[in-house]
Formats: C-alpha cells, sequence, structure tokens
C-alpha cells in the first residue's frame, strides 16, 4: 500500500519517475521541472528511481509497471484485470493524482497500428469485459478511469482528421460494443474522443456519438474530453461543445490560432449564445459529478472552510426580491392606515 499518510510527516515528498497523464496543465508543466506538485516532488522521465527524499519514510515507493493491455487481455480473467484497476487506484491515492486516460478500447483492426499495445484486442467482447473490469477496479479507489479513443481510431499515422466509414450495424458490433460496458455501467468517469471522423464529423463534435448513443441509449453521466486538439480547425471547440463535449485537452497557444481562436477571443459572441451557454454547463456539471465521486475530494474535511461566491444576478435575484417584499409591507401597512382613517372619519 503506497498510500501516503501526511499527518505523521510534516512535509511529504515523493520522488518518482510515473505516468503524468491526466494532470492539470500547470501541474503538467511543473512536472517536468521537476517541482513539487500536490506534495509530492517529482522527477519523471529522468531515470532517477528510490530517490531518497529528507525525513520520508515513504521515499522508496515508485510508479508500478503494468505488463500491455493485449497481455492483460490474454489471459481472459476479469478478475485479475479489476485487480489491476485497483492498482492503478492505489498508485492514485498515493500519487495525488485522480485521473488516468485509460484504458484504450480501440480494436486490432491490422497488426500494424503503432498503439496496439494499448488496446485489448480484436475481440470487441473482450474488449468489453477487460475494460469495464478495470474501470470497475479503479471505481473502488476513487479513482477516475478514461477509455480511449471514442470512437473508430483505427490507425496511428496519419490520423488526424482521417474518415472512417462504416455501417451502423458494423460500428455497434464491432468498435462501439468495446466500449459500452464501461460507459453504461458508469464505471468509467470520463471518456476520451479521437483524432479522427466518424464519417465526414470529427468524432468529438458528433451529434449521434456524443448525444444519442453515449448519453442518451448508455445512460453516461461522467465528462467526455478530446485527443490533444493540435490546433486543425476541424477539431475546433465551437462544434465540440455544441454537441456534447465537456472539455478540449489542449493548451492557449493552440485554441487561439485558427479561424475558431479561444474562446475568450469570442466571449461577446458566446454571451448571445444561449444554447451554447447551456452545452458549457453540462459539460461542467459532468465534469464535477465525475470529481465528486472520484478521490479528488480526498482531503477535504470537517475542517475545511468553503467560500460561498455569488454571482451579479443571483445578487440582483435576492436584491429584486428583497425590494419587492419591503414594498409589499410598505403598501399594506398604507392600505391598512388608509382604511383605519376612513373608519374614524365616518365614527
Amino acid at each position: 500500500d503506497a498510500r501516503v499518510d501526511k499527518s505523521k510527516a510534516a512535509d511529504v515528498r515523493i520522488y518518482y519517475s510515473g505516468p503524468t497523464c491526466a494532470v492539470p496543465g500547470a501541474e503538467y508543466a511543473a512536472l517536468y521541472r521537476g517541482q513539487s506538485v500536490n506534495d509530492h516532488y517529482t522527477h519523471p522521465n529522468s531515470g532517477l528511481e528510490n530517490v531518497p527524499a529528507e525525513g520520508d519514510a515513504c521515499a522508496a515507493y515508485t510508479m508500478n509497471v503494468f505488463p500491455t493491455e493485449p497481455v492483460a487481455a490474454s489471459t481472459f480473467s476479469q478478475d485479475l484485470v479489476r485487480r489491476e484497476g485497483q492498482l492503478y487506484g492505489e498508485m492514485s491515492l498515493w500519487s495525488n493524482i485522480p485521473g488516468t486516460l485509460a484504458p484504450g478500447c480501440n480494436l486490432h483492426r491490422v497488426p500494424y497500428c503503432a498503439r496496439n499495445h494499448e488496446y485489448y484486442s480484436e475481440d470487441p467482447m473482450v474488449t468489453n469485459l477487460m475494460t469495464t473490469a478495470f474501470c470497475s477496479g479503479g471505481a473502488e479507489k476513487g479513482l477516475m478511469t478514461e477509455p480511449k479513443h471514442f470512437a473508430f481510431n483505427h490507425q496511428e499515422a496519419n490520423r488526424a482528421g482521417v474518415s472512417v466509414f462504416m455501417t451502423e450495424q458494423a460500428a455497434r458490433e464491432t468498435e462501439l460494443r468495446g466500449f459500452e460496458g464501461a460507459l453504461s455501467s458508469n464505471e468509467a468517469m470520463g471518456v476520451m474522443t479521437g483524432y479522427n471522423r466518424a464519417g465526414a464529423v470529427y468524432a468529438s463534435a458528433h451529434s449521434g456519438l456524443i448525444g444519442q448513443i453515449l448519453r442518451n441509449e448508455w445512460g453516461f453521466k461522467g465528462w467526455v474530453v478530446t485527443d490533444m486538439a493540435a490546433a486543425p480547425d476541424y477539431m475546433n471547440w465551437l462544434g465540440a461543445v455544441s454537441n456534447g463535449t465537456s472539455g478540449m485537452l489542449t493548451t492557449a497557444s493552440t485554441t487561439s490560432t485558427g479561424k475558431f481562436n479561444s474562446m475568450a477571443a469570442r466571449k461577446a459572441e458566446i454571451s448571445k449564445d444561449t444554447a451554447f451557454q447551456e452545452q458549457m454547463q453540462l459539460g461542467i456539471k459532468s465534469y464535477l459529478y465525475s470529481a465528486a465521486r472520484s478521490n479528488a475530494l480526498n482531503g477535504i474535511t470537517e475542517n475545511t472552510k468553503i467560500n460561498y461566491v455569488l454571482t451579479w444576478w443571483q445578487k440582483a435575484i435576492i436584491g429584486t426580491e428583497i425590494a419587492t417584499g419591503i414594498l409589499t409591507l410598505a403598501f399594506l401597512a398604507l392600505t391598512f392606515a388608509g382604511g383605519k382613517r376612513k373608519n374614524n372619519t365616518k365614527g
């Protein structure tokens, strides 16, 4: 058990050279500078194993290395893969990294795909069962697993924007079935989309994939994030968010280029687009729902102070209600006083 009991150490610093996926942008940059992230001191990819940290009894712990997914799937053991997910969850608790952009659920369509080692099998039901088992094990420890690449990401070379065509029956009986178990059961808390197009439409902006199948049919409640949006206009935030994607995996530099620019640059247009705002709210809600289920909330105790912040329109509504109440009471008082004067005059 590699979890750190912070109550026993005033300065908890862990050195490790493990994975850095699912780390927010600023923290991701800090990782590669060897700076402190979430109270852990990191040296990823530096080759420094078991570097002692002064006064830290847990300094010898490092991230685990697991067999590739085809090896795990070759066991046909859901219990074993579920245990693997639990171990990932233990590492999540230890490293304070609550999410992993895994497992890979695309099928082995050809033996030459450069990332077949990330995908379980050429068989959709093996992929379905292995993915569900892994995500279930991770969820027991509060790990946000995010299967990828949804959907039809069948090649690595020249994958940006490639159009994948098939019948709906073929899609449902092969690739989609591999994803369905973990997503329809909500054992996975997120999902990553692919670089490719489904037909002629970018996978993350495909209303049939995201809105109809993922959300409406499967009842998936987690968040949807794109693969790295590396600036091409077809991977634009406008189409993605409008069709149910929660967020873009990108950086400020890539979103500020192209004809769509960044959201900040088009703030005036967004302020008038209530349909887009509604989709943004739903995307944020799905992420917060996933975070609330995960170990990202570990450390929040009865002593945690929560500061409630009201927006300007909430303050306006409250002010209007108070003013309306005061005016109502004033009018009632005047009405009562006027009626009393009339009675006195008659008397």
